[in-house]
């Protein structure tokens, strides 16, 4: 019989059974080499506990944290008494004594792992009663770790783990004595921002294409036709304009397969239009841009400038593209014949 229980704080308890038994066997040795390393290290002498004191913090209950761009009152990382009367501390004179550096630098490296190493990590009060931490210098990955798989944390343990999981999401999970919490992270100190968007790498498609397809649109958008064409790229001839055979109506349109006789012919766009209707996608519209070009909808052809709509296909959705980054503009540049007529505004 198979035993299927599991170590209560086990990692691989946030995976399903299934994936679990997989892969307990490796982290077991794994955590076996760990055993003999800290009782290996435990027979050593321990050393002595320095005597290090702490930067005393003049902080009342309008304090302000201020990292990673946000502004956190003081109050969530302590309690009104602790801040007005001092934390409780049996060695002191009283029993409390005030906050001091190290007591706020814990309380952040539970939210941010990139603070545990105290010898990275400067907190400075300011006269406007803010408090700006800063990490400098810091080795990188001491008590933090960004990893591929749960089967990758688990081999190489750390405070604060972080794991992309198949639901498009990154895990946070932080691994203490008591208990192991996985949630969604919020922020992952440890990488780079990025943010959602396209980069077009080719360069810009000409507007005059664009014109030339929208002229083709607008003439059978008379008959409330739609129309489909092929935008392609070759690095020497520049950009192409296709329009495949196809059979129109009013409410789709079906090219043939286009027969491409160059090889270095890229497919960059494909636009079809909605004569006089809006550019909504329809659902055989989502049904069939999944491709890994651009795809283009132009419709309301009955108004002087048309609706054009330009997006992608990507992680089982659509992104919108800028059409600023995709084609170049139809406006000449702005001439200076009129600069004397025109003054601006001074600033407040």
């Amino acid at each position: 019989m198979t035993d299927n229980t599991f170590v209560q704080g086990d990692l691989f308890g946030f995976l399903s059974p299934e994936e679990q038994t997989t892969l307990t066997t490796n982290t077991a040795e794994n955590d076996k080499r760990k055993q003999r390393k800290n009782q290996l290290s435990s027979n050593k002498s321990a050393p002595k506990k320095a005597n290090t004191t702490f930067e005393t913090l003049e902080v009342n209950l309008e304090t302000r944290i201020k990292y990673d761009g946000e502004l956190t009152p003081i109050t969530q990382y302590f309690s009104n008494d602790e801040i007005e009367q001092g934390i409780e501390d049996p060695e002191a004179k009283d029993g409390r004594r005030p906050i001091n550096t190290e007591d706020l630098r814990l309380k952040l490296a539970e939210e941010y792992g990139e603070m545990s190493d105290r010898d990275y990590v400067t907190l400075t009060l300011f006269p406007n009663n803010l408090i700006i931490p800063q990490v400098h210098g810091r080795k990188r990955g001491a008590s933090t770790g960004v990893f591929t798989s749960l089967k990758e944390a688990a081999a190489d343990r750390k405070y604060n783990m972080y794991v992309p999981s198949a639901d498009g999401y990154v895990y946070h999970i932080r691994d203490g004595e008591v208990y192991s919490v996985c949630t969604k992270a919020t922020s992952v100190p440890v990488c780079d921002q990025l943010h959602e968007g396209i980069q077009f790498k080719l360069p810009p498609i000409p507007y005059v294409i664009l014109e030339e397809f929208i002229s083709l649109c607008r003439e059978y958008s008379k008959d409330h036709l739609e129309i489909y064409g092929e935008i392609y790229f070759h690095h020497v001839k520049g950009y192409h304009l296709s329009i495949p055979h196809q059979v129109v109506s009013s409410e789709n349109v079906v090219p043939e397969k286009t027969e491409i006789d160059d090889a270095q012919m890229i497919k960059v766009m494909e636009l079809h239009s909605h004569h006089t209707l809006e550019i909504t996608p329809s659902e055989q519209d989502d049904n069939s841009e999944i491709g890994r070009c651009l795809y283009t909808i132009i419709g309301r052809l009955d108004c002087f400038f048309p609706k054009i709509s330009c997006r992608v296909f990507v992680d089982g959705r659509y992104q919108s593209v800028d059409l600023n980054k995709v084609f170049t503009s139809p406006f000449p540049p702005a001439t200076k014949a009129y600069d004397y007529r025109i003054q601006k505004e001074s600033a407040l």
